[in-house]
């Protein structure tokens, strides 16, 4: 499903170059549950951005299926995203001011998903994720780990091959963390492929296979 080739990515900043990423090699099967794991300032968080079209890569190329995405224009690369890829944040990245099923609707009408669909796909993303009856609720009035499950179910609704997590138990006690972790295997068991960066390690185990970045390169 998707296949890295020598991938790098540098940034140039005041006249210095950083290379976040050296010479990435690494392919993903359809329907893998992958942790990617690294101290900070590893390049993880980076090599997410890049599988997730959020940043461009410097040299290399990176299909997704037959696409080279390393190839395309801007506006293909930015569909090609909105298509393809949804993400789960460690900070949830939920409109304040949108209810929980406002929220969890965004893409499906960015994809321009008719209202009678949308209310299906978003009512039963809820249901899987366990928040169907905080449907009216704004974030500010639920708890950390219900605003993760809206934006689990965010990414459900918009029902694309490939669900990228950056941390997402980060800012979760370890039981409430657990717990969106069953969600996330349970998303994998309905065939997404789920790739998840994390530092703890009880989370890696959770998925079925581990890489691990330092200093810019797969180890």
């Amino acid at each position: 499903m998707i296949k890295l080739v020598d991938v790098s990515k540098d940034y140039f900043t005041g006249g210095v170059t950083t290379s976040a990423l050296k010479k990435i090699n690494l392919t993903v099967e359809k329907g893998e549950y992958m942790a990617v794991m690294g101290p900070s300032g590893s390049g993880k968080s980076t090599l997410l951005n890049i599988l997730g079209c959020m940043d461009s890569l410097t040299g290399g190329q990176y299909f997704f299926d037959e696409t080279e995405v390393s190839a395309l224009s801007v506006n293909r690369f930015n569909k090609f995203r909105k298509e393809n890829i949804s993400f789960v944040f460690q900070n949830f990245a939920l409109m304040n001011h949108y209810t929980v099923f406002e929220n969890a609707e965004l893409p499906l009408i960015a994809k321009g998903v008719g209202k009678k669909q949308r209310k299906e796909k978003v009512l039963a993303a809820l249901e899987t994720v366990g928040i169907a009856d905080l449907e009216k609720k704004l974030p500010m009035n639920i708890s950390g780990g219900q605003q993760q499950r809206c934006a689990i179910a965010r990414a459900i609704a918009a029902d694309t091959e490939l669900v990228l997590a950056d941390e997402p138990t980060g800012a979760l006690d370890r039981a409430t963390g657990m717990g969106i972790m069953d969600v996330f295997d349970e998303v994998n068991k309905s065939g997404k492929t789920v790739i998840i960066v994390t530092h703890d390690i009880e989370v890696a185990k959770r998925t079925n296979r581990i890489i691990n970045i330092v200093d810019g390169q797969i180890v």
